[in-house]
């Protein structure tokens, strides 16, 4: 098995590529099965199993929307399980609870990586600055958390009137110092 670990830049570049690809965050379409499908293809390559209900028979939601895992195949095969890779979070919802909610109990899941993808309301993306200060704040004092979690975001505009955000999320420097990248990728 190939080394699955994945880096911030890593993931920021894969869905920064799947969202140009497939036009992704602009109107009202579902893009929750494409981007599912995409990262199911991703793990397959790096040798991880891929949950979620989007990626086919037998990969029922585990935790969150999408997840990779090491050693379990099936739910039959626990014993082999070895912890998440990938934990990501897709919300449609695209208000301010639905999105806290999501990227609360994303926090919560252990994993190597995190990813969180929201399509907002105009009226929400209006305030997508105070929204990603919040998320980095949240994360920067989340009880759990450590110095090694971090977590990309993806945020676009129901309307598709802007480019998607992908910011990254670093918990390395804690506190007043907390990191937040912003416009990793997006298209015009």
């Amino acid at each position: 098995m190939t080394d699955p670990a994945i880096t911030p830049d890593d993931l920021a570049s894969l869905i920064d590529t799947i969202f140009s690809r497939e036009d992704l965050g602009r109107g009202l379409q579902d893009w929750t099965k494409l981007l599912g499908s995409h990262l199911k293809v991703e793990a397959a390559a790096r040798g991880c199993h891929a949950w979620g209900n989007h990626i086919g028979p037998g990969r029922r939601e585990y935790l969150v929307d999408y997840c990779w895992s090491i050693g379990a195949e099936s739910e039959k095969d626990w014993q082999d399980y070895t912890g998440l890779v990938l934990a990501a979070e897709i919300e449609w919802g695209g208000t301010r609870d639905a999105i806290w909610e999501d990227f609360v109990k994303l926090i919560d899941v252990r994993a190597s990586a995190r990813l969180f993808v929201a399509n907002m309301w105009p009226e929400e993306w209006t305030r997508v600055d105070r929204i990603l200060e919040e998320m980095a704040s949240f994360v920067a004092n989340h009880r759990h958390a450590s110095d090694q979690d971090w977590v990309v975001v993806v945020l676009s505009c129901k309307t598709g009137s802007e480019a998607h955000r992908i910011s990254k999320i670093d918990r390395r420097n804690a506190g007043p110092a907390l990191s937040v990248w912003s416009d990793v990728g997006g298209t015009g």
